[in-house]
C-alpha cells in the first residue's frame, strides 16, 4: 500500500495532467464495470489514468455505487447490528452466525484461520471495487477482503492463539 507521502505526490503529478481530448470513455461504461458489465479493459483502464475528465467520471461513479452500496446495507441490516459472539463448544472450530453473513474460526496446523462466508444476497450487492472488514468493538480488524463475487474468503488469524479473548466481544461488518 502506497505511503501518504506517495500518494500525494501521485495525486500532484495527476493534478497538473491537461485534457487533450485523446482519451475519452463514457460515465455508462464505468459504471456498468463497477456494477454488473463486463470489467473494464486495459485500454479503458489506461484512459482513466491518463484523462482527468475519465478520472473525475470514474470518481463520481464509485461515489455512486458506494452510496447505493451502504443504501442497499442499511435496507438489509447487514453489518449494523452488533451481536455479542458465544463461544463455541469445541475449541478448534468456532461459528459465529450474522444477519447476511457468518464467521468461522477453526484450528489449522499451523495456526487459527478465520472464514468469512457471505450470504448469496448480500455478496451479490458488492461491487467489484468494494471491499469489507469485520472489525470487533475495540477497533481490532479480524479481517478485509474484497469478495469480487466470493460467498467465502478465508485468511489466517491475525491475533495469534488466543481466540477465547476475541469471540466474546462485538463484531460487525463494514463495507469500506
Amino acid at each position: 500500500m502506497p505511503s501518504h507521502k506517495n500518494a500525494h505526490l501521485l495525486q500532484a503529478i495527476l493534478d497538473t495532467q491537461s485534457e487533450d481530448g485523446k482519451y475519452y470513455i463514457s460515465y455508462e461504461r464505468i459504471y456498468s464495470a463497477l456494477t454488473s458489465g463486463p470489467a473494464l479493459s486495459q485500454r479503458e483502464i489506461e484512459t482513466i489514468w491518463l484523462s482527468p475528465a475519465a478520472r473525475a467520471k470514474y470518481t463520481y461513479a464509485m461515489r455512486v455505487c458506494r452510496s447505493r452500496d451502504r443504501s442497499t446495507w442499511e435496507e438489509n441490516n447487514w453489518g449494523d447490528s452488533q451481536q455479542l459472539l458465544a463461544a463455541g463448544s469445541d475449541e478448534d472450530r468456532y461459528v459465529l452466525p450474522f444477519n447476511g453473513f457468518k464467521i468461522v474460526i477453526e484450528q489449522e496446523p499451523d495456526g487459527y484461520v478465520i472464514s468469512l462466508i457471505l450470504e448469496a444476497e448480500l455478496s451479490e450487492s458488492l461491487n467489484m471495487s468494494d471491499s469489507v472488514s469485520v472489525i470487533d468493538e475495540q477497533g481490532q480488524v479480524w479481517i478485509t477482503a474484497v469478495p469480487a463475487g466470493e460467498v467465502l474468503i478465508i485468511d489466517d488469524w491475525p491475533f495469534g492463539d488466543d481466540v477465547s479473548e476475541y469471540i466474546t466481544r462485538k463484531v460487525k461488518i463494514m463495507l469500506n
